[in-house]
């Protein structure tokens, strides 16, 4: 069997590569540079260190005068418009994943960093860049959407031979600032699914709440996707609207996000009666209704929009005095309660479309009846007269 190498490293300058001599193995005594060139891992041996230096640095020269050859001058600002026009940045991402793209490049890498060359800029100034859209008040949260889109943006100019490393991976983005998602308790959740009896939006804040759909999902839904026969929803599709494109319609957002979703009595009975209410309203409006079959929809059949239910949200909440949460944490709400009551982990991941089994014990184990269930497994047991 083989045996593994074992070198001795001389670290270079970050991003120069690092220079290392091998010490077993059946190059052992020779000298080994190890460098990303054009976006690739590459390596150079020789018998002594100045011979492996010597080569890695012929291969840079060489990209080097390519690279100068082919676009010198290049700008970011520039350089990121071809780069959102590549098919291959357009058609691999959702349109509202590209309408992030743009937005962030718009409006926090062009106005700071549009007039770099390409070539030239140096991880200090991301470095730097990070630390201007801090001061003016972005989130972590933001700054790391940011430098993410840059990041993809320079792998691009790697890609297409126009840098020799990607400045942006040089640099560690902000750490993510954990956000403990706020979720409402049984008894808030009986309030407000009391407090919605009559409101405008009540069939949409009740499918959140009674199902943990998404916002999208429940944007999406048709009626053709309501079985009330057998008391199932199918999710298949969501609605968002995309900065430049308007509405869009895709399909959900991870894999197993197609999924039939249980439908309980009291959830039934809520759409039934806004499904009267509707066609009475649409009967009323006349040819004026444009008819998508949505479920939730404005006064005249179209999509509502999210403005209009976060508007409706905060209302809601304000009037009665209660602590704001996100529309998002109705989510998060429905998971939690679910494992609260000791609800199967796999069952309800599925019922929730989240991408793994995973996540969902990661994320809500805690919250989960199972651990406490052991407990009680094993005083059981001990309780047991001996025989």
């Amino acid at each position: 069997m083989a045996r593994a190498e074992s070198t001795a490293r001389k670290p270079g300058t970050y991003g120069q590569g690092t220079l290392s001599e091998i010490k077993t193995g059946r190059l052992a005594g020779r000298w080994r540079y190890t460098i990303s060139l054009r976006g690739k891992r590459m390596e150079f041996y020789g018998k002594n260190a100045a011979e492996a230096r010597g080569k890695m640095e012929a291969e840079r020269d060489k990209v080097k005068v390519g690279q100068k050859h082919m676009r010198r001058g290049l700008t970011i600002a520039r350089y990121a418009d071809e780069w959102l026009a590549l098919p291959s940045t357009q058609t691999k991402v959702r349109p509202s994943t590209y309408a992030i793209y743009v937005d962030n490049i718009e409006r926090l890498i062009k106005p700071h960093l549009g007039h770099f060359k390409l070539d030239v800029i140096e991880p200090d100034d991301i470095d730097r860049w990070h630390g201007l859209l801090a001061a003016k008040g972005l989130s972590t949260y933001s700054i790391r959407n940011a430098h993410g889109v840059l990041r993809l943006i320079f792998k691009g100019a790697c890609h297409n031979k126009l840098l020799l490393v990607n400045p942006a991976a040089l640099v560690s983005a902000p750490k993510p600032v954990h956000r403990q998602a706020k979720v409402l308790n049984p008894e808030r959740t009986r309030e407000v699914v009391a407090a919605l009896q009559g409101h405008p939006f009540e069939a949409a804040f009740k499918l959140l709440i009674m199902t943990g759909m998404r916002k999208g999902e429940m944007r999406g839904l048709r009626w053709q996707d309501v079985d009330f026969e057998h008391g199932q929803l199918l999710i298949q599709r969501q609605i968002t609207r995309v900065r430049h494109q308007g509405v869009v319609v895709s399909a959900p957002k991870s894999k197993n996000g197609i999924r039939p979703v249980p439908m309980g009595k009291a959830l039934r009975a809520v759409l039934l009666a806004h499904k009267d209410r509707q066609a009475f309203r649409q009967a009323g409006a006349g040819d004026a209704w444009e008819d998508h079959g949505l479920v939730v929809t404005s006064g005249r059949g179209k999509a509502v929009e999210a403005t209009q239910l976060y508007n409706a949200w905060r209302q809601l909440l304000e009037s009665h005095g209660w602590e704001y949460v996100r529309i998002h944490d109705l989510r998060h709400s429905w998971v939690t309660h679910q494992m609260e009551a000791g609800a199967d982990a796999a069952w309800v991941s599925k019922a929730a479309g989240h991408a793994t089994v995973g996540f969902t014990i990661d994320v809500y184990t805690h919250m989960a009846a199972a651990p406490m269930q052991l407990a009680d497994n094993m005083d059981r047991l001990l309780e047991e007269p001996a025989v």
